[in-house]
């Protein structure tokens, strides 16, 4: 089976457990398959080694989108063309329309994501929901890896071409760490590659200085603050109370998080995140981590009883069930065991064979 998967990446080692990192990594081993990327774009030099790559010869977004029309002839190549859930989906439904070539969106993000809120970008976010409609709805296939009940649903996608999953990672790398010696502060970790305002931060905030009149624990923030978060940092009474590393790679991530004794993960009940099945849950249980998550839709659906969800969302319950978690230690083992457990059901070579299955009874039926 050739494929031509058209992604803008980027593809670094820390990505291993994105979705988009994964299709290219399995399907290279299963098919012949071409990546197009954006120029400049990082690849790792695992994928390089499994597939072949054609790089745009033209800068930034617009520049991989004229690029792709400029080679648009060539993926008449190819049995199937995957595409990510952005603008580049227009490549797939003109090879379908074209050429008469079998389409799979691969939707491992929110399609037109809105991280700022502002009117703006939901004017935006509107304009490009309508515009693109018509043109997802024809797709052969969706490979859904978010929630589907949410904002996917304004696009209005055919239910019986979906195929649902949630996220998954490369356990094996988790079964080869060592036991490493916990933080001597009893320390609460919170980590996300980005954090925005209006994404938790606040929440824990709240919470950790409640925690603060009861134990001298200790806040880290692994991740890269945006600026309107790093000024709310600066600002907080307990300041020398957080460690705040900023961005961390994979392998520092989960030297941090083996060492914390709670990992925590105080999303609000917004849209955005209530519709995403987030990876670091998948990494923490399967690091062996007591969580303290809050109720929301994906979360609750990777989580199930392999952790503690607070509900209602209000840092006092935050608090408190990070408070139980320090003072009855016995009960952090037993969480600490069922993540591990519950772990092993978020396998990405799984996941991406059951994908890999959908995909070849796709390409041989016949148009």
């Amino acid at each position: 089976m050739k494929i031509a998967f058209i992604n803008n990446g980027p593809f670094y080692p820390n990505f291993r457990n994105f979705n988009y990192y994964q299709r290219v990594y399995f399907l290279s081993e299963w098919t012949s398959l071409v990546l197009f990327v954006g120029k400049k774009t990082i690849v790792s030099n695992e994928l390089k080694n499994k597939c072949f790559i054609i790089e745009s010869k033209f800068s930034g977004k617009a520049g991989f989108f004229l690029f792709l029309l400029t080679r648009l002839f060539y993926l008449r190549k190819f049995d199937l063309i995957i595409t990510e859930p952005s603008t580049f989906t227009v490549f797939g439904f003109l090879a379908k329309l074209l050429y008469n070539k079998k389409w799979v969106i691969d939707i491992w993000d929110i399609p037109f994501r809105d991280l700022t809120g502002s009117w703006k970008t939901k004017i935006k976010r509107k304009i490009q929901v309508l515009f693109f409609r018509p043109i997802f709805r024809r797709a052969d296939l969706y490979i859904v890896s978010i929630l589907p009940d949410f904002q996917l649903s304004e696009l209005r996608l055919p239910r019986e071409k979906k195929r649902c999953f949630m996220n998954a990672i490369f356990l094996e790398e988790y079964e080869k760490l060592r036991e490493v010696e916990p933080f001597e502060k009893f320390t609460i970790l919170i980590q996300r590659s980005r954090f925005y305002k209006g994404f938790g931060v606040e929440l824990m905030l709240d919470a950790f200085s409640r925690v603060l009149q009861k134990v001298d624990a200790r806040l880290l923030i692994a991740g890269h603050l945006m600026p309107e978060v790093q000024q709310i940092i600066d600002q907080y009474p307990h300041r020398d109370k957080l460690i705040v590393p900023g961005f961390v790679d994979h392998d520092e991530f989960k030297r941090l998080a083996l060492k914390s004794h709670v990992c925590v993960i105080p999303y609000p009940r917004i849209v955005d995140l209530q519709q995403i099945y987030p990876i670091k849950a998948i990494e923490f249980m399967a690091l062996g981590k007591a969580i303290v998550a809050t109720k929301i839709a994906g979360l609750e659906r990777l989580i199930g009883d392999a952790g503690i969800l607070v509900n209602p969302i209000k840092p006092e319950n935050l608090a408190k069930e990070i408070l139980y978690l320090h003072d009855h230690p016995e009960e952090r083992k037993k969480l600490e065991k069922k993540a591990k457990m519950r772990s092993r059901n978020f396998d990405a070579r799984s996941k991406n064979q059951a994908i890999f299955n959908e995909l070849k009874k796709l390409v041989h039926t016949s148009n």
